[in-house]
Parts: structure tokens; C-alpha cells; sequence
């Protein structure tokens, strides 16, 4: 067995065709109502692909696949809260979010809910969203 194919098939693997691709897309669509983040699901994209026993493509085309299922997903769910919350309430709740809080950094409301919640020390979401 000489040459990159013989080494696949001799280890299981397979490369990934247009049709593989097409069950990978679907596959992240319906792992992207679960996945918290664009790197969480590239990395069970990765899982997938290891599982069905393809190899691994670019980190680039992976993480690139892995963005249209999320922005899909992403898509949706600004459809539902546009469909459930009131425009009114929509954007007082965006401008609380982008507004500066109090305590010591001044960094927004959003970017506050970013940071790990050990760094919050004394100033809690009381004193944040108040």
C-alpha cells in the first residue's frame, strides 16, 4: 500500500466527497441548536468526522462550514425573539445591554456578561443591571 489513499483505507479513514460534505452540513445544522459557540461546534464537526471516519479538512473549510450552520441557527433565533417580544421592550433591553455599567471597569452590561463569573468579585448583576 503506497501513496495517501492505500494509508486511508488502511486505517479506516476515507476522504471527504461532495456527499460527505452535504451530510455534514446537515448534521451541524441540527448540532447547531446545541452548541454555545462557533468553536463548539467546529470541534463536533471534528467529532463527527471522526466518527463517520473521514478525515479531517482544513481548520479554514471545517470552521467555515461550521459558520453557515450557525448563522442559520443564529438567524432563528433572532426571528423568535423578534416574533415574542415587543419592539418597544426589544430595544430598551439592547440599550441596557450596550450601555455602560457601574463598577470599576466601565466596560458595557454585554461585555460584563462575557467575562467568567469568578472576575465579578463584589460588583454582582444587582449592582450591574441596576
Amino acid at each position: 500500500m503506497c501513496g495517501t489513499g492505500g494509508s486511508l483505507e488502511y486505517a479506516g479513514f476515507k476522504a471527504l466527497d461532495e456527499a460527505a460534505w452535504q451530510q455534514l452540513a446537515e448534521a451541524l445544522t441540527q448540532l447547531s441548536n446545541s452548541a454555545v459557540s462557533l468553536d463548539d461546534l467546529a470541534k463536533q464537526a471534528e467529532l463527527w468526522l471522526f466518527e463517520h471516519q473521514y478525515v479531517l479538512p482544513g481548520d479554514r473549510a471545517l470552521r467555515d462550514a461550521a459558520r453557515v450552520a450557525f448563522a442559520v441557527q443564529e438567524q432563528r433565533a433572532l426571528q423568535v425573539i423578534r416574533d415574542g417580544v415587543p419592539e418597544r421592550q426589544l430595544r430598551a433591553a439592547l440599550s441596557r445591554l450596550f450601555s455602560k455599567r457601574r463598577g470599576p471597569t466601565g466596560a458595557t452590561v454585554l461585555e460584563w456578561l462575557r467575562t467568567p463569573p469568578g472576575k465579578h468579585g463584589q460588583f454582582g448583576a444587582r449592582t450591574s443591571l441596576a
